[in-house]
């Protein structure tokens, strides 16, 4: 039976990332480029408190704010933000929370798969991140990525109440997550087409291009 990652890419924020580019759909199997597959890591490395860009035009963002992390509602439909960190000038530094209070947690045990393997009773949540402004009343969403017409990359952060695996594999999609508890980076590879595509999560570094903090 193909395991279906969608609700866990959805809660990884990739599907935000892909609807700005393209999207990886499903199809026949992608091949690496040659850098992607590489179990130890030693990707292309990224620095996290460094220069945002405009993804549009490439030029440098040279405003400064508040860096949010939407953890979902209140009782009154109001968006609740966490903060994680600021842009001055430009650059970024990032703070992520320590601690994700519990109900803005998704129990990982309602995800029923044989790939999952984490203790009972862990939870997770999606880091995703908005840009606050004084003069700007509008967020501006924060990714961190490389995109052209057959690669996306990126990363993104999952943080879990517990350790564990997620390893699933299918014709279009392979997810390899070796998670602490707490915060983890997950680097997406995706290539392909709008046609054809393949993508890949692991927490191992798999970036074979320079990522950057794009405003989108």
């Amino acid at each position: 039976m193909r395991i279906q990652f969608s609700k866990i890419a959805f809660l990884a924020g990739f599907v935000l990332a892909m609807v700005f580019t393209f999207s990886c759909s499903s199809g026949g199997g992608g091949s690496g480029d040659g850098g992607w597959d590489n179990p130890s890591g030693g990707g292309v490395p990224f620095n996290e408190n460094s220069q945002i860009y405009d993804r549009e035009d490439g030029t440098l963002y040279k405003g400064s704010g508040i860096i949010k992390m939407p953890l979902g509602e209140d009782e009154d439909g109001n968006e609740i933000l966490m903060d994680a960190g600021s842009v001055t000038d430009g650059i970024v530094n990032l703070k992520l929370p320590t601690t994700i209070p519990d109900k803005y947690l998704t129990g990982v045990d309602k995800f029923d798969d044989d790939c999952f393997s984490f203790p009972k009773g862990t939870k997770m949540a999606d880091g995703h991140f908005i840009l606050t402004t004084a003069d700007n009343d509008n967020y501006l969403r924060l990714w961190i990525g490389y995109s052209d017409e057959q690669i996306i990359e990126g990363i993104n952060y999952l943080y879990f109440t517990k350790a564990g695996k997620i390893t699933c594999k299918s014709d279009n999609e392979e997810m390899n997550i070796d998670a602490k508890a707490g915060w983890n980076k997950i680097y997406l590879h995706c290539q392909g087409s709008r046609e054809h595509g393949y993508n890949r999560y692991f927490t191992n570094n798999i970036l074979t291009k320079e990522v950057k903090w794009t405003i989108n």
